[in-house]
C-alpha cells in the first residue's frame, strides 16, 4: 500500500531530528534532563510507529487501516512540529572566545529555555493523551500480529 510507504518514510525525518534534539541536550547536561525525558517519549513512538509499518510493509496482503495510518501519519507530523519549534527556540550552535562568556551565555540559556522545555513538555502530554485516549499503541501491536483486542 503506497500510503503505509509515504508515512513510513515520514517517521524516520521525525527520528532525525529527535536524534540531533537529544544530541544538543546531552550537551547541556542537567539543565536539559526534562527536556531529555519528553524527548526519549517522543522518540519511542516513533519506534513503535516506524515498527508497525515495516511490518505492515513487509505482509502480502498489507491490510491496514487507513484511518489508523492517517493517525499515525498526524502523530508523527505533531511530533516533529514540536521537536522543530523547541528547536527553532532553542538555536544551538553558538561559539563565544573566552570561557567566562561561554559561561554566561549558558546561565542565560538555561533561563530562556525554561518556556521551550515547558511548550515541549505540554505538546508531549497532548500526543500522549491522543494516543492513549486511541490506545493507539495497543491497537498498533494488535493490527501488526494479527490478534484482536479485548473489548474494554
Amino acid at each position: 500500500m503506497e500510503v503505509v510507504g509515504a508515512v513510513s518514510a515520514a517517521v524516520p525525518v521525525a527520528t532525525l531530528l529527535a536524534d540531533k534534539v537529544m544530541a544538543y541536550l546531552r550537551d547541556k547536561g542537567e539543565s536539559g534532563a526534562g527536556a531529555k525525558e519528553n524527548v526519549d517519549r517522543l522518540k519511542s513512538w516513533l519506534s513503535e510507529f516506524q515498527a508497525f509499518l515495516k511490518e505492515k510493509e513487509k505482509q502480502e496482503k498489507n491490510l491496514v487501516s487507513k484511518d489508523l495510518v492517517d493517525r499515525i501519519w498526524r502523530l508523527t507530523a505533531d511530533i516533529e512540529d514540536a521537536l522543530d519549534d523547541f528547536m527553532f527556540d532553542v538555536p544551538i550552535d553558538h561559539s563565544h572566545t573566552t570561557r567566562l562568556r561561554q559561561t554566561l551565555h549558558e546561565l542565560g540559556h538555561n533561563i530562556k529555555d525554561i518556556r521551550p522545555n515547558n511548550q515541549l513538555s505540554s505538546r508531549k502530554q497532548k500526543i500522549e493523551k491522543t494516543i492513549n485516549s486511541r490506545k493507539l499503541i495497543d491497537r498498533l501491536h494488535s493490527e501488526a500480529t494479527g490478534l484482536e483486542l479485548p473489548d474494554s
